[in-house]
């Protein structure tokens, strides 16, 4: 799904990266990991603000992503970004390597979120910062109640406990990360932005739910979509969602 994130999703989800990197207020020479990276575009903007003498760890489970990260950054002649592949629960860095992280709308697909928790503390040096964006419920926000239902119609998930709205009650997640002295709060914030027609945001968002159903139950699923969330599918619809920012920083 790399080139429609890139194209179609990216975009929409800007202000998430943005605030993410406002709470890391990151300074030249910082070293920096961005946990679920995709495309690369809060690596490539961190790339930027920690100059020369700083540097990004651009990581992401998806080498299909990390390709794309390489060549936007080798595009703009960026030589701070390090592309890498890894996962959440088994970071492939060092202790305290990092002075700031950010995971922006990725660790909602971690599957122990308390492992991830624990070695996100691991690679964060004392003092250091993290932001972290993440979705709040379907009731609160129309991407996931979208994806909910759309993966309703769809077989039991090779994971569960994963997905857009599965840390919309962060709590323990908190908890996990204060018992390794990351002591973050938690703020709210609204993402908006438009689709031109049903077909259109099933394309964008549902395209990989979509790759374990049948003609049948995609059928099934957007006539559900269409009778719970766009009365009209043809026509465009804006999309209100919650996001749960995570900010704070590692003990001294």
């Amino acid at each position: 799904m790399a080139p429609t994130y890139l194209a179609e999703a990216e975009h929409r989800l800007l202000p998430c990266t943005e605030t993410c990197l406002q709470y890391l207020a990151l300074r030249p020479g910082d070293r920096v990991l961005d946990l679920g990276c995709g495309t690369g575009a809060l690596a490539l903007r961190a790339s930027a603000l920690v100059g020369w003498s700083g540097h990004v760890s651009a990581m992401d489970i998806s080498d299909e992503m990390l390709t794309i990260v390489r060549r936007r950054a080798a595009e703009s002649a960026i030589t701070n970004v390090a592309a890498i592949h890894g996962h959440a629960e088994e970071i492939p860095l060092p202790d305290s390597s990092h002075d700031a992280l950010a995971a922006s709308l990725s660790l909602m697909f971690a599957g122990d979120k308390e492992a991830a928790a624990r070695d996100i503390a691991r690679v964060l040096a004392p003092g250091g910062r993290i932001a972290v964006s993440v979705w709040a419920g379907p009731d609160r926000n129309d991407l996931v109640r979208f994806q909910r239902i759309a993966g309703s119609f769809a077989p039991e998930p090779p994971a569960k406990g994963v997905g857009p709205g599965s840390m919309s009650k962060p709590d323990k997640f908190l908890a996990a990360l204060r018992a390794k002295g990351i002591n973050t709060s938690l703020e709210k914030g609204e993402v908006r932005w438009w689709h031109p027609s049903l077909e259109h945001a099933w394309n964008t968002f549902a395209s990989v739910t979509a790759l374990r159903m049948s003609p049948d139950q995609i059928a099934a699923a957007k006539a559900a979509i269409s009778a719970d969330m766009w009365p009209d599918p043809i026509s465009p619809r804006e999309f209100r969602n919650m996001v749960l920012y995570l900010a704070g920083n590692k003990f001294e």
